[in-house]
């Protein structure tokens, strides 16, 4: 199974100015369409409850929520709440699903990068800054990356970036 880490931030750094912000707010079309491109090719998406909004394509979601349990007409609509660790959840998934994006924020991502699960980054830089707001990830992390592609998105400047994930040895 692959996971694939997705996000936009600004030159900065910054993935979210405050919690009640939408990153539509502030990014560029060409990402919001390289992102809704990227989800209808995947087989599953993982995200938190603060970052789940609403699906944006027909493939299971897996929100993390400390409290929130799914309901019936979650689970039809393939919303699926876990207080799962994120390996024990791509235990249980790894036999049905091979292409997973995690859309996450700086929490969700943390737990990911820390055990070790993250394949791939691809991370939208719009050319704003912002100074102040939520990273990346939450805590201090140690990760090298391997770039593995650069495209430019669109004549401001948006840029669309790709790294490998070199796994760390434990």
């Amino acid at each position: 199974m692959k996971v694939t880490m997705v996000m936009v931030s600004s030159i900065d750094g910054v993935v979210s100015r405050h919690s009640e912000e939408s990153v539509k707010a502030w990014t560029s079309e060409e990402d919001q369409r390289h992102l809704a491109v990227l989800v209808n090719h995947c087989d599953a998406v993982i995200t938190g409850r603060k970052s789940f909004t609403k699906k944006i394509a027909p493939v299971p979601y897996y929100v993390f929520s400390r409290q929130q349990k799914s309901s019936p007409k979650d689970n039809q609509n393939q919303v699926f709440y876990t207080q799962e660790k994120p390996s024990q959840l791509l235990v249980r998934l790894e036999k049905a699903i091979d292409n997973v994006l995690l859309l996450g924020g700086p929490e969700i991502n943390s737990l990911f990068l820390k055990e070790n699960l993250v394949d791939e980054l691809i991370l939208t830089l719009e050319p704003k800054l912002f100074g102040a707001g939520k990273h990346l990830v939450q805590e201090e992390i140690e990760q090298d990356l391997e770039l593995v592609e650069v495209q430019q998105l669109n004549s401001q400047g948006t840029l669309l970036v790709k790294y490998k994930i070199k796994k760390t040895v434990e």
